[in-house]
């Protein structure tokens, strides 16, 4: 693989290990994968010097990770980034420290988002799928929207009521894992990953 990459409608290369970073950060501070002016501006940004410590307060404070963690214990967080950033239960002792590190001050959220990111499990959970993306913007017509190609995740189009998801309540989705997004739409559904 190569060591940069210009994405689709740049014209400066930018470190493929900062994509990947970028990538990351999106995945844990906010559940999904950046689209294509994020992962440019914030690319751009970490190229040109702002730190990681920045970058990770810079999505800590922003409206969508608030949206979704801002009323929630540190407990609760902890155990979010468990699941969703390393696919599994934290043990006791691992939610017991992340939680304590949090409640007595001596981590920030942004600081929590990024040990998670960084950390060497998230990135050999990440790297199979930030390959694969790295991979289809580096093959994609430029003309491209970055999310138009398919990269086995969130990319794929929504389900709707013709094939069996989405409808007004009661829907079982299944996934392979990944950073799979769905909307079950009105109701209660359920979401069975394996």
């Amino acid at each position: 693989m190569n060591t940069e990459i210009t994405l689709p409608g740049g014209t400066d290369p930018v470190s493929v290990d900062t994509v990947s970073t970028v990538i990351s950060f999106y995945q844990v501070f906010v559940g999904r994968q950046p689209d294509l002016p994020g992962l440019q501006f914030w690319s751009s940004q970490l190229e040109s010097g702002l730190s990681i410590n920045e970058f990770a307060d810079a999505f800590s404070d922003a409206n969508e990770f608030q949206a979704q963690f801002g009323d929630r214990t540190s407990t609760e967080i902890v155990f979010a980034l468990f699941r969703n950033v390393l696919g599994r239960e934290p043990d006791f002792a691992g939610l017991t420290f992340w939680t304590d590190q949090v409640d007595s001050g001596n981590l920030t959220l942004a600081d929590l988002g990024r040990f998670f990111a960084t950390s060497p499990e998230a990135q050999d959970r990440f790297e199979p799928f930030i390959d694969e993306l790295i991979d289809d913007i580096e093959s994609s017509d430029p003309s491209m929207s970055l999310f138009d190609v398919d990269t086995g995740s969130s990319a794929a189009a929504p389900l709707s009521a013709a094939d069996g998801g989405g409808t007004s309540g009661g829907d079982v989705f299944s996934a392979a894992g990944g950073f799979d997004s769905l909307d079950g739409g009105a109701g209660t559904d359920t979401l069975l990953i394996t």
